[in-house]
């Protein structure tokens, strides 16, 4: 974390797994939200999106995971 700064904070440190947030997420979009949304997961790039209307047309979110320990990748 020594070169590590927070970006307007949008950035987030948890100790939860990934897949733990993607689940709170559906699980609040059936419950709260009657499916409106659509959640997408692209395990190899490491990124969850949440849209809302037709092609995220009314609202795109992109959450992207990162291990703060793991070695940088390269590409």
């Amino acid at each position: 974390m020594v070169n590590y700064s927070f970006n307007d904070k949008t950035d987030f440190n948890t100790d939860c797994d990934p897949g733990y947030i993607v689940e709170k997420i559906e699980e609040f979009n059936v419950n709260n939200c009657e499916g409106a949304y659509t959640i997408e997961v692209n395990d190899e790039k490491k990124w969850v999106k949440i849209l809302k209307g037709e092609n995220g047309n009314d609202l795109t979110i992109k959450i992207k995971f990162f291990a703060l320990d793991a070695p940088a990748e390269e590409g």
